[in-house]
């Protein structure tokens, strides 16, 4: 008697770890839920244009990697896409400007044919509110 209480015991005890891990597995994967609890991923939104357009310049010097460019976008939660097999497009939206209405970082990163950086092109895009 006691070891059937014991097995169902372990085996509830079981089925409820498993079950929290699954939702916390997908909860973890929620966007909002991840930007506060992943490690490194810090949300630009608190930056000036300016100074997104000089961190990134600073962690990717002519010469880097294509996975290294891959990897610093999404840690910074940057969206990109490929443009072409030598080139990256993003864009960082509302960054911090100004009251007048919202500041954006448009960035394309051009790549050799051995996969390295070959040059950072940026443009500061300000559009007022209302348009």
């Amino acid at each position: 008697m006691i070891r059937a209480r014991t097995f169902r015991t372990a085996a509830l005890v079981a089925a409820l770890s498993l079950g929290i891990a699954a939702v916390g597995h997908e909860l973890f994967y929620l966007p909002w839920l991840r930007s506060i609890v992943a490690r490194g991923e810090d949300s630009v939104q608190d930056m000036s244009a300016e100074a997104l357009d000089h961190e990134i310049r600073a962690a990717l010097p002519v010469g880097s990697t294509r996975s290294e460019v891959e990897t610093l976008l999404p840690s910074r939660q940057i969206p990109y896409g490929y443009t072409s097999p030598q080139q990256i497009e993003a864009i960082a939206n509302d960054l911090k400007g100004g009251p007048a209405g919202r500041t954006s970082l448009d960035l394309r990163f051009d790549f050799d044919d051995h996969d390295l950086l070959r040059s950072i092109q940026s443009n500061v895009i300000r559009t007022p509110i209302g348009k």
